[in-house]
Protein backbone atom coordinates (compact mmCIF):
# COMPACT_ATOMS: atom_id res chain seq x y z
CA UNK A 1 0.00 0.00 0.00
CA UNK A 2 1.17 3.51 -0.90
CA UNK A 3 2.27 5.86 1.44
CA UNK A 4 1.28 9.56 0.86
CA UNK A 5 4.22 12.32 1.81
CA UNK A 6 2.47 15.59 2.61
CA UNK A 7 4.10 18.94 3.08
CA UNK A 8 3.09 22.26 4.37
CA UNK A 9 4.25 25.56 3.04
CA UNK A 10 4.43 29.17 4.98
CA UNK A 11 5.67 32.28 3.02
CA UNK A 12 6.55 34.79 5.36
CA UNK A 13 7.33 38.35 3.66
CA UNK A 14 8.90 41.58 4.66
CA UNK A 15 7.27 44.83 3.82
CA UNK A 16 9.40 47.91 3.76
CA UNK A 17 6.61 50.16 3.34
CA UNK A 18 4.10 48.69 5.78
CA UNK A 19 8.10 47.89 8.34
CA UNK A 20 6.01 44.50 9.13
CA UNK A 21 5.68 40.57 8.52
CA UNK A 22 3.10 39.56 6.21
CA UNK A 23 2.61 36.05 6.79
CA UNK A 24 0.85 33.57 4.53
CA UNK A 25 -0.56 30.34 5.39
CA UNK A 26 -2.86 29.10 2.23
CA UNK A 27 -0.27 28.47 -0.30
CA UNK A 28 -1.90 26.59 -3.36
CA UNK A 29 1.97 26.21 -4.92
CA UNK A 30 5.41 26.64 -4.42
CA UNK A 31 7.16 25.62 -7.88
CA UNK A 32 10.70 25.11 -8.71
CA UNK A 33 12.13 24.66 -12.02
CA UNK A 34 15.77 24.08 -13.20
CA UNK A 35 16.86 23.62 -16.48
CA UNK A 36 20.29 24.39 -16.80
CA UNK A 37 20.90 24.19 -20.51
CA UNK A 38 18.47 27.12 -20.96
CA UNK A 39 18.74 29.00 -17.68
CA UNK A 40 21.54 29.79 -15.48
CA UNK A 41 19.77 29.87 -11.85
CA UNK A 42 16.17 28.38 -10.71
CA UNK A 43 12.50 29.66 -12.07
CA UNK A 44 10.88 29.97 -8.65
CA UNK A 45 7.44 31.10 -7.80
CA UNK A 46 4.65 30.83 -5.16
CA UNK A 47 0.96 31.01 -5.36
CA UNK A 48 -0.86 31.76 -2.54
CA UNK A 49 -4.30 33.64 -0.83
CA UNK A 50 -4.00 37.33 -0.16
CA UNK A 51 -5.91 40.30 0.23
CA UNK A 52 -6.17 42.61 -2.03
CA UNK A 53 -4.53 45.17 0.42
CA UNK A 54 -1.46 43.15 0.45
CA UNK A 55 -0.52 42.67 -2.69
CA UNK A 56 -0.81 46.53 -3.28
CA UNK A 57 1.87 47.30 -1.14
CA UNK A 58 3.86 44.64 -2.42
CA UNK A 59 3.41 45.66 -6.15
CA UNK A 60 4.12 49.40 -5.39
CA UNK A 61 7.39 48.30 -3.39
CA UNK A 62 8.49 45.67 -6.67
CA UNK A 63 7.67 48.58 -9.03
CA UNK A 64 9.73 51.49 -6.94
CA UNK A 65 12.71 48.79 -7.34
CA UNK A 66 12.20 48.10 -3.10
CA UNK A 67 11.91 44.59 -3.56
CA UNK A 68 10.38 42.92 -0.73
CA UNK A 69 11.82 39.91 1.23
CA UNK A 70 10.40 36.46 1.43
CA UNK A 71 10.67 33.39 3.33
CA UNK A 72 9.89 30.03 2.56
CA UNK A 73 9.67 27.35 4.82
CA UNK A 74 8.58 23.71 4.16
CA UNK A 75 7.26 21.46 6.56
CA UNK A 76 7.30 17.70 6.63
CA UNK A 77 4.25 15.70 8.18
CA UNK A 78 5.58 13.15 10.38
CA UNK A 79 2.82 9.89 10.82
CA UNK A 80 0.42 12.47 9.04
CA UNK A 81 0.24 15.28 12.15
CA UNK A 82 3.59 16.43 13.50
CA UNK A 83 5.54 18.71 11.25
CA UNK A 84 9.42 19.36 11.22
CA UNK A 85 11.13 21.86 9.52
CA UNK A 86 13.03 20.47 6.44
CA UNK A 87 13.72 23.48 4.08
CA UNK A 88 14.21 26.69 4.53
CA UNK A 89 14.99 29.37 1.73
CA UNK A 90 15.36 33.18 1.49
CA UNK A 91 13.78 35.12 -1.77
CA UNK A 92 13.36 38.96 -3.35
CA UNK A 93 10.36 39.10 -4.96
CA UNK A 94 10.60 40.16 -8.05
CA UNK A 95 7.05 40.38 -9.69
CA UNK A 96 3.22 39.95 -8.18
CA UNK A 97 0.28 39.23 -10.48
CA UNK A 98 -3.10 38.54 -9.45
CA UNK A 99 -5.23 35.11 -10.26
CA UNK A 100 -8.74 34.71 -10.60
CA UNK A 101 -9.71 31.29 -9.43
CA UNK A 102 -13.51 30.34 -8.61
CA UNK A 103 -13.23 27.41 -5.86
CA UNK A 104 -15.62 26.02 -3.10
CA UNK A 105 -15.67 26.27 0.28
CA UNK A 106 -16.28 23.80 3.09
CA UNK A 107 -19.85 24.66 3.15
CA UNK A 108 -19.85 23.94 -0.42
CA UNK A 109 -20.74 27.23 -1.16
CA UNK A 110 -19.23 28.85 -4.27
CA UNK A 111 -17.05 32.27 -3.35
CA UNK A 112 -14.44 33.74 -5.30
CA UNK A 113 -11.22 33.91 -3.92
CA UNK A 114 -8.17 36.01 -4.15
CA UNK A 115 -5.04 34.26 -5.37
CA UNK A 116 -1.87 35.80 -6.39
CA UNK A 117 1.46 34.35 -7.26
CA UNK A 118 5.14 36.46 -6.86
CA UNK A 119 7.68 35.68 -9.05
CA UNK A 120 10.99 35.16 -6.80
CA UNK A 121 14.54 34.97 -7.22
CA UNK A 122 17.03 34.28 -4.36
CA UNK A 123 19.07 37.65 -3.76
CA UNK A 124 22.78 36.75 -4.03
CA UNK A 125 21.54 35.45 -7.94
CA UNK A 126 20.15 38.72 -8.28
CA UNK A 127 23.16 40.32 -7.49
CA UNK A 128 25.38 38.23 -9.64
CA UNK A 129 22.80 39.15 -12.32
CA UNK A 130 22.47 42.87 -12.14
CA UNK A 131 26.63 43.61 -11.54
CA UNK A 132 29.47 42.83 -13.49
CA UNK A 133 32.36 42.66 -10.62
CA UNK A 134 34.94 39.71 -11.73
CA UNK A 135 37.09 41.71 -14.13
CA UNK A 136 40.49 40.03 -14.44
CA UNK A 137 42.77 39.06 -16.96
CA UNK A 138 44.45 35.53 -16.15
CA UNK A 139 47.09 33.53 -17.77
CA UNK A 140 46.81 29.74 -17.92
CA UNK A 141 43.73 27.71 -18.01
CA UNK A 142 40.00 28.37 -18.64
CA UNK A 143 39.55 25.97 -16.05
CA UNK A 144 41.67 28.11 -13.34
CA UNK A 145 39.89 30.93 -14.22
CA UNK A 146 36.84 29.51 -12.86
CA UNK A 147 37.79 28.17 -9.68
CA UNK A 148 39.04 32.11 -9.37
CA UNK A 149 35.94 33.04 -9.91
CA UNK A 150 34.33 30.46 -7.06
CA UNK A 151 37.27 31.27 -4.84
CA UNK A 152 35.90 35.30 -5.77
CA UNK A 153 32.14 34.32 -4.86
CA UNK A 154 33.16 32.96 -1.27
CA UNK A 155 35.34 36.08 -0.40
CA UNK A 156 32.33 38.37 -1.35
CA UNK A 157 29.51 36.38 0.14
CA UNK A 158 31.25 34.15 2.51
CA UNK A 159 30.81 30.48 2.87
CA UNK A 160 27.19 29.97 1.00
CA UNK A 161 28.18 27.96 -1.48
CA UNK A 162 28.77 24.33 -2.35
CA UNK A 163 30.70 23.89 -5.81
CA UNK A 164 30.14 20.61 -7.09
CA UNK A 165 32.40 19.03 -10.44
CA UNK A 166 31.67 15.87 -12.17
CA UNK A 167 34.07 17.41 -14.95
CA UNK A 168 37.20 14.99 -15.33
CA UNK A 169 37.90 16.52 -19.51
CA UNK A 170 39.23 19.51 -18.54
CA UNK A 171 40.87 21.73 -20.98
CA UNK A 172 44.69 21.71 -20.23
CA UNK A 173 45.60 24.50 -22.40
CA UNK A 174 47.41 27.43 -21.56
CA UNK A 175 46.16 30.76 -22.19
CA UNK A 176 48.61 33.62 -22.58
CA UNK A 177 45.56 36.06 -21.98
CA UNK A 178 41.92 35.35 -20.75
CA UNK A 179 39.61 38.29 -19.96
CA UNK A 180 36.84 37.26 -17.85
CA UNK A 181 34.37 40.35 -18.29
CA UNK A 182 31.15 40.01 -18.97
CA UNK A 183 27.68 41.93 -18.80
CA UNK A 184 26.96 39.96 -15.44
CA UNK A 185 28.58 37.83 -12.98
CA UNK A 186 26.44 35.36 -13.34
CA UNK A 187 27.91 34.48 -17.04
CA UNK A 188 31.00 34.06 -16.02
CA UNK A 189 31.17 29.76 -16.37
CA UNK A 190 29.16 30.33 -19.27
CA UNK A 191 31.73 32.25 -21.07
CA UNK A 192 34.26 30.16 -19.95
CA UNK A 193 32.66 27.19 -20.79
CA UNK A 194 31.39 28.29 -24.24
CA UNK A 195 34.16 31.08 -24.86
CA UNK A 196 36.90 28.93 -23.52
CA UNK A 197 36.52 25.61 -23.67
CA UNK A 198 37.07 25.36 -20.03
CA UNK A 199 35.98 21.64 -20.78
CA UNK A 200 36.48 19.13 -23.88
CA UNK A 201 33.22 17.63 -23.98
CA UNK A 202 29.36 19.37 -23.22
CA UNK A 203 28.93 20.37 -20.16
CA UNK A 204 26.91 23.39 -18.14
CA UNK A 205 27.19 25.37 -15.20
CA UNK A 206 24.47 26.25 -12.88
CA UNK A 207 23.22 27.91 -9.76
CA UNK A 208 21.12 26.06 -7.80
CA UNK A 209 19.43 27.96 -4.80
CA UNK A 210 17.08 24.88 -4.13
CA UNK A 211 19.82 22.63 -2.84
CA UNK A 212 18.50 19.71 -1.35
CA UNK A 213 20.09 16.62 0.21
CA UNK A 214 21.34 15.09 3.49
CA UNK A 215 24.72 15.87 3.38
CA UNK A 216 26.13 18.96 5.71
CA UNK A 217 27.26 20.94 2.93
CA UNK A 218 23.43 20.21 1.23
CA UNK A 219 22.77 23.43 4.07
CA UNK A 220 24.14 25.97 2.19
CA UNK A 221 21.96 28.26 0.12
CA UNK A 222 22.92 27.67 -3.09
CA UNK A 223 25.05 24.74 -5.52
CA UNK A 224 27.09 25.97 -7.98
CA UNK A 225 27.23 22.85 -10.37
CA UNK A 226 29.91 22.36 -13.64
CA UNK A 227 28.58 18.97 -15.11
CA UNK A 228 30.16 17.15 -17.89
CA UNK A 229 28.33 14.62 -19.89
CA UNK A 230 31.71 13.18 -20.92
CA UNK A 231 32.53 12.47 -17.21
CA UNK A 232 29.28 10.63 -15.38
CA UNK A 233 31.12 7.91 -13.43
CA UNK A 234 31.56 10.13 -10.23
CA UNK A 235 27.45 10.92 -10.16
CA UNK A 236 25.80 9.56 -7.06
CA UNK A 237 23.56 6.63 -7.73
CA UNK A 238 19.57 6.29 -6.79
CA UNK A 239 18.26 2.96 -7.33
CA UNK A 240 14.56 3.81 -8.36
CA UNK A 241 13.76 0.53 -7.68
CA UNK A 242 14.83 -0.33 -4.56
CA UNK A 243 11.97 -1.20 -1.40
CA UNK A 244 12.75 2.53 -0.42
CA UNK A 245 11.59 4.35 -3.50
CA UNK A 246 9.28 1.21 -4.58
CA UNK A 247 5.87 3.62 -4.26
CA UNK A 248 7.86 6.56 -6.30
CA UNK A 249 9.08 3.91 -8.88
CA UNK A 250 5.12 2.55 -9.15
CA UNK A 251 3.39 6.22 -9.47
CA UNK A 252 5.86 7.19 -12.39
CA UNK A 253 4.30 7.95 -15.47
CA UNK A 254 5.79 8.54 -19.04
CA UNK A 255 4.73 11.42 -20.80
CA UNK A 256 6.96 11.65 -23.59
CA UNK A 257 9.97 9.60 -25.02
CA UNK A 258 11.65 10.18 -28.05
CA UNK A 259 15.10 8.03 -29.74
CA UNK A 260 18.14 11.09 -29.53
CA UNK A 261 18.81 11.71 -32.84
CA UNK A 262 20.88 13.81 -34.62
CA UNK A 263 17.67 15.61 -36.94
CA UNK A 264 20.04 18.14 -38.72
CA UNK A 265 22.79 15.30 -39.46
CA UNK A 266 25.07 17.22 -37.83
CA UNK A 267 27.40 14.44 -37.26
CA UNK A 268 26.17 12.18 -40.17
CA UNK A 269 28.98 10.45 -41.52
CA UNK A 270 30.47 12.79 -44.74
CA UNK A 271 33.74 14.02 -46.56
CA UNK A 272 34.11 16.79 -44.13
CA UNK A 273 36.19 19.99 -44.39
CA UNK A 274 36.71 21.58 -41.05
CA UNK A 275 37.47 25.23 -40.96
CA UNK A 276 38.28 26.69 -37.54
CA UNK A 277 37.94 29.73 -36.62
CA UNK A 278 40.46 30.76 -33.91
CA UNK A 279 42.76 33.69 -31.97
CA UNK A 280 44.96 34.01 -35.17
CA UNK A 281 42.99 33.12 -38.16
CA UNK A 282 41.32 30.44 -39.76
CA UNK A 283 42.43 27.14 -40.46
CA UNK A 284 41.43 23.85 -42.69
CA UNK A 285 40.93 20.26 -41.99
CA UNK A 286 39.89 17.21 -43.43
CA UNK A 287 37.65 15.07 -41.85
CA UNK A 288 37.74 12.12 -43.85
CA UNK A 289 34.84 9.77 -43.80
CA UNK A 290 32.15 8.52 -46.46
CA UNK A 291 29.90 11.15 -48.03
CA UNK A 292 26.34 10.01 -48.03
CA UNK A 293 22.71 11.37 -49.06
CA UNK A 294 20.27 11.11 -46.22
CA UNK A 295 16.45 12.63 -45.60
CA UNK A 296 17.26 16.07 -43.37
CA UNK A 297 14.94 17.49 -40.72
CA UNK A 298 14.34 21.24 -40.90
CA UNK A 299 12.57 23.86 -38.87
CA UNK A 300 12.35 26.77 -41.13
CA UNK A 301 10.50 29.70 -39.22
CA UNK A 302 8.16 32.43 -40.88
CA UNK A 303 6.97 35.50 -39.09
CA UNK A 304 3.29 36.72 -39.58
CA UNK A 305 1.57 40.07 -38.12
CA UNK A 306 -1.23 39.54 -35.61
CA UNK A 307 -3.69 42.55 -34.72
CA UNK A 308 -4.41 42.91 -31.33
CA UNK A 309 -7.11 45.36 -31.70
CA UNK A 310 -7.85 48.42 -34.24
CA UNK A 311 -4.22 50.72 -33.15
CA UNK A 312 -1.98 48.23 -32.30
CA UNK A 313 -0.44 44.89 -33.51
CA UNK A 314 2.54 42.50 -32.99
CA UNK A 315 4.54 40.64 -35.21
CA UNK A 316 5.02 36.22 -34.26
CA UNK A 317 7.28 33.69 -35.57
CA UNK A 318 6.36 30.11 -35.58
CA UNK A 319 7.72 27.39 -37.37
CA UNK A 320 6.87 23.86 -38.83
CA UNK A 321 9.44 20.67 -39.30
CA UNK A 322 9.46 19.61 -42.98
CA UNK A 323 11.50 17.36 -43.94
CA UNK A 324 13.52 16.71 -47.54
CA UNK A 325 16.29 14.53 -48.94
CA UNK A 326 19.43 16.76 -49.19
CA UNK A 327 23.20 16.20 -48.69
CA UNK A 328 24.92 16.58 -45.74
CA UNK A 329 27.02 20.09 -45.64
CA UNK A 330 30.26 19.19 -47.19
CA UNK A 331 32.44 21.52 -44.81
CA UNK A 332 31.64 22.54 -40.67
CA UNK A 333 32.70 25.71 -39.27
CA UNK A 334 33.81 25.49 -35.70
CA UNK A 335 35.63 27.88 -33.04
CA UNK A 336 38.72 27.06 -31.59
CA UNK A 337 40.15 29.67 -29.21
CA UNK A 338 42.93 27.04 -28.36
CA UNK A 339 43.99 25.04 -31.38
CA UNK A 340 42.66 23.88 -34.46
CA UNK A 341 43.31 19.97 -33.19
CA UNK A 342 41.41 20.46 -29.90
CA UNK A 343 38.53 21.76 -31.77
CA UNK A 344 38.39 18.74 -34.29
CA UNK A 345 38.80 16.28 -31.45
CA UNK A 346 35.68 18.16 -29.08
CA UNK A 347 33.58 17.76 -32.20
CA UNK A 348 34.12 14.04 -32.93
CA UNK A 349 33.71 13.58 -28.99
CA UNK A 350 30.61 15.33 -29.13
CA UNK A 351 29.61 12.98 -32.45
CA UNK A 352 30.15 10.10 -30.50
CA UNK A 353 27.97 11.27 -27.31
CA UNK A 354 25.48 12.29 -29.94
CA UNK A 355 25.34 9.57 -32.36
CA UNK A 356 26.38 6.56 -30.06
CA UNK A 357 26.43 6.99 -26.54
CA UNK A 358 22.41 8.93 -26.11
CA UNK A 359 19.84 6.12 -26.92
CA UNK A 360 16.59 8.11 -25.77
CA UNK A 361 14.53 11.59 -24.44
CA UNK A 362 12.72 10.65 -21.37
CA UNK A 363 9.81 12.59 -19.56
CA UNK A 364 8.25 11.73 -16.49
CA UNK A 365 5.53 12.88 -14.16
CA UNK A 366 5.34 11.79 -10.50
CA UNK A 367 2.96 12.56 -7.93
CA UNK A 368 3.03 12.65 -3.83
CA UNK A 369 7.34 11.57 -4.17
CA UNK A 370 9.50 13.11 -1.64
CA UNK A 371 11.02 16.03 -3.19
CA UNK A 372 14.28 15.07 -3.22
CA UNK A 373 14.26 12.18 -4.85
CA UNK A 374 15.15 13.35 -8.64
CA UNK A 375 17.90 15.71 -8.57
CA UNK A 376 20.42 16.83 -11.15
CA UNK A 377 24.04 15.67 -10.71
CA UNK A 378 22.04 12.28 -10.29
CA UNK A 379 22.09 8.74 -11.77
CA UNK A 380 18.69 6.98 -12.42
CA UNK A 381 17.69 2.95 -13.48
CA UNK A 382 14.33 3.25 -14.65
CA UNK A 383 14.51 -0.06 -17.03
CA UNK A 384 17.65 -2.47 -15.85
CA UNK A 385 18.44 -2.28 -11.95
CA UNK A 386 21.94 -2.56 -13.00
CA UNK A 387 22.18 0.20 -15.09
CA UNK A 388 21.97 3.52 -13.89
CA UNK A 389 21.68 5.60 -17.24
CA UNK A 390 19.45 7.51 -17.00
CA UNK A 391 20.74 11.59 -16.28
CA UNK A 392 18.17 14.35 -15.55
CA UNK A 393 18.48 17.21 -17.60
CA UNK A 394 15.57 19.04 -16.61
CA UNK A 395 13.59 19.27 -13.29
CA UNK A 396 10.21 20.41 -12.05
CA UNK A 397 9.27 20.55 -8.48
CA UNK A 398 5.26 21.54 -7.85
CA UNK A 399 3.96 21.60 -4.21
CA UNK A 400 0.66 21.49 -5.05
CA UNK A 401 -2.94 21.02 -3.21
CA UNK A 402 -3.58 17.97 -5.60
CA UNK A 403 -6.39 15.93 -4.61
CA UNK A 404 -6.98 17.68 -1.22
CA UNK A 405 -9.53 19.56 0.05
CA UNK A 406 -9.86 22.93 2.68
CA UNK A 407 -9.43 23.43 4.75
CA UNK A 408 -7.05 21.09 5.18
CA UNK A 409 -3.28 22.63 4.75
CA UNK A 410 -1.90 20.28 3.43
CA UNK A 411 0.57 19.99 0.01
CA UNK A 412 1.62 16.56 -1.84
CA UNK A 413 4.81 17.33 -4.28
CA UNK A 414 4.78 15.98 -7.71
CA UNK A 415 7.69 16.05 -10.13
CA UNK A 416 8.37 16.15 -13.91
CA UNK A 417 11.36 16.00 -15.52
CA UNK A 418 13.23 15.00 -18.21
CA UNK A 419 16.18 12.31 -18.50
CA UNK A 420 18.72 11.91 -20.94
CA UNK A 421 19.16 8.00 -21.81
CA UNK A 422 22.59 6.37 -22.10
CA UNK A 423 22.85 3.25 -24.12
CA UNK A 424 23.10 0.43 -21.19
CA UNK A 425 26.00 -1.03 -22.78
CA UNK A 426 27.93 2.78 -21.72
CA UNK A 427 25.88 2.64 -18.71
CA UNK A 428 27.46 3.02 -15.28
Amino acid sequence: MSVQQFYNVTCTVKSKLLKTELKFKHIHSYQIVKAPFSKLSNITSITLEADQESLLVLDNEVKSNALPEAEISIFEYNNGKDQSLIKKTNYLILAAKEENQQTKNVDGQERSRRLFTFILVNPIIFWLSTNHSFNRVISGRSYDALLAFETHLTNNFGDIFVFRKNGKDINQYQYEELLTRTDMDINIPRELLSRYKALNSLGYYFFDDFNIGSSPIDAKPISCQLFSFGSIDSLIKIDVMSQKYRDAFFNMKVDNTQPALDIQLKFQNQSTTAFVSTPTGKSSITIPTTLQQSSVKMIPQKTSTKNIDTTRSVFSTYANMVESLALPSSHIELYGPDTPAKSVTRFNDTKILITQQLRSYLEITIDQVHFDLIQLHHLYNFNDRAAFNYIPTVVHYDFNRKGIKEPDPKLICSVRAQFLEYEQNGAI
